[in-house]
């Protein structure tokens, strides 16, 4: 019985030594895995062995970009002003996969092939937005302003 538990132990302690980690953008992801030896995952999460939080703090500062743990029961990542996700649409980016985008103002813009999946949207105004090919999966969308004007 001693081992069994000692196995289970053990193997449950192997699966929990890595961690992955969110950021705010794929850029700083990308940065984060190469300077604490992470591994990547082309998006904004990347895989490390033994997280040191200190070192993922002073990383973090050092981008001016915030973190949370994958499956962190509430995302602790600042809110994207509008601004700002214009801003990265327009020299490419359209992986906003986990941004927080509460009540972000979107009205009559375009954001066609964004990927907004399990994204915070609540109380966002997305009127006339141009969503097509748009990835919402899993977005929160509660509270968010919707007017879409039909073309003739």
């Amino acid at each position: 019985m001693k081992n069994i538990i000692s196995i289970g132990w053990n193997s449950w302690l192997k699966q929990h030594k890595e961690s992955i980690l969110l950021f705010d953008s794929i850029a700083a992801a990308s940065e984060i895995a190469f300077m604490l030896n992470g591994q990547w995952d082309g998006c904004n999460g990347v895989k490390i062995a033994n997280c040191d939080e200190v070192a993922v703090n002073t990383a973090t500062k050092l981008l001016e970009v915030t973190w949370c743990y994958q499956g962190a029961s509430k995302a602790v990542l600042d809110r994207l002003t509008t601004d700002e996700i214009l801003r990265r649409y327009a020299i490419g980016e359209r992986n906003f996969i986990n941004a927080n985008l509460r009540c972000a103002v979107l009205a009559s813009v375009k954001l066609s092939e964004i990927n907004l999946s399990y994204a915070k949207l609540s109380w966002a105004d997305l009127s006339q937005a141009n969503l097509s090919k748009a990835d919402l999966t899993a977005a929160d969308l509660s509270q968010a302003k919707f007017k879409w004007s039909r073309s003739k």
